[in-house]
């Protein structure tokens, strides 16, 4: 299910840099990637918005903000070198309302974000300016749908698998942020679902679990876990086992949820996830079983109890995961579920 708490029209600031991630290379350390990601989506742009002084294709919006209406022209064609235009866009977008991200989509903003972020032609600098800027655009389902329209999961999807490989981490948690926004608008009929794009999320959790730091930690594995219990739910036909493999992450997810007792938003999510696994798979092995079941009790109480209403989201899908896990039926070690 999505996640209520999104409020997809307040301003873009009210929006939680927890949603992005990204799979570590070699080369890099996973404290490395996660501040490179980390970065990239909590420093503001450096350029003020655009103004009508500068700019005659500035519409007024009265009391919501300005914004261009040639957005699509100014990020269109090969060779885009200024990256002022991005940059303006992205201020532009993180200082006005809900309705001037719709004007933007309008005029082209989403489509012409997402062909420049996933264009590996492009500057680096570019197209991660140009992941801050679709993310900020996508505020509602009508966004989303455009995102979608525009064949916008099958690249951001492939640009994460290019990038997690190879890249310095700021691309691909961009990407991961916007599909933390959009990928919930994917219909349930979608061919999506009867991939094996899971293996993605897989070894992304993977390195966000090795992540030393708590603090560059935290956002990384709520996006990641977000994500990943929605593709369990909504896997179809054979990609049902593609997510096997995230069950070997359990015992080493449930540690590091311990160590953000203190962060709800975390702790639901990571319970989403074990609760859409236990629906899934309906016996584990005595290895994986045995410790998320005795941290599960724990996870269902928040430190923060003036948090009365999440507090309580988090019990229930906790409990629901905690009946499930422990009526099972213990599988051998190292044999394959039953699975749903």
């Amino acid at each position: 299910m999505a996640p209520s708490a999104k409020a997809k029209a307040k301003a873009a600031q009210s929006k939680a840099p927890a949603k992005a991630a990204a799979m570590a290379p070699a080369s890099a350390s996973p404290d490395d990637r996660a501040r490179a990601a980390l970065a990239t989506m909590s420093k503001p742009s450096p350029l003020t918005p655009w103004s009508a002084d500068s700019d005659r294709s500035l519409l007024d919006l009265g009391s919501h903000g300005q914004v261009r209406d040639d957005v699509a022209c100014l990020f269109s064609g090969p060779g885009i070198t200024d990256l002022s235009h991005i940059q303006d866009l992205c201020a532009t977008l993180r200082s006005g309302h809900y309705e001037v991200a719709e004007r933007c989509c309008e005029v082209g903003g989403v489509e012409s974000t997402l062909a420049l972020m996933t264009d590996p032609l492009q500057e680096a600098s570019l197209r991660a300016h140009a992941a801050e800027a679709l993310w900020l655009l996508v505020r509602d389902h009508e966004s989303c749908i455009r995102v979608i329209q525009a064949g916008g999961h099958d690249s951001v999807i492939k640009l994460v698998k290019s990038e997690g490989q190879s890249g310095t981490g700021t691309i691909v948690g961009g990407a991961l942020r916007v599909l933390g926004e959009t990928l919930y608008s994917e219909p349930r009929s979608s061919g999506l679902w009867t991939s094996d794009r899971p293996s993605i999320l897989i070894e992304a959790l993977d390195w966000v679990l090795r992540i030393d730091s708590h603090d560059q930690r935290g956002p990384l594995l709520l996006t990641v876990c977000s994500l990943s219990a929605l593709w369990v739910c909504r896997a179809n036909g054979a990609a049902i086992r593609s997510v096997l493999p995230l069950l070997g992450l359990l015992p080493r997810l449930v540690r590091r949820l311990k160590e953000h007792q203190e962060e709800p938003d975390i702790i639901f999510e990571g319970s989403r996830l074990m609760h859409a696994l236990s629906w899934r798979c309906r016996s584990w092995p005595e290895d994986i079983r045995a410790p998320v079941l005795a941290a599960l009790d724990g996870l269902s109480k928040p430190q923060d109890e003036s948090l009365e209403e999440q507090a309580s989201q988090i019990h229930d899908v906790n409990q629901k995961a905690l009946e499930a896990v422990r009526n099972m039926q213990p599988a051998a070690p190292g044999s394959l579920m039953e699975m749903d």
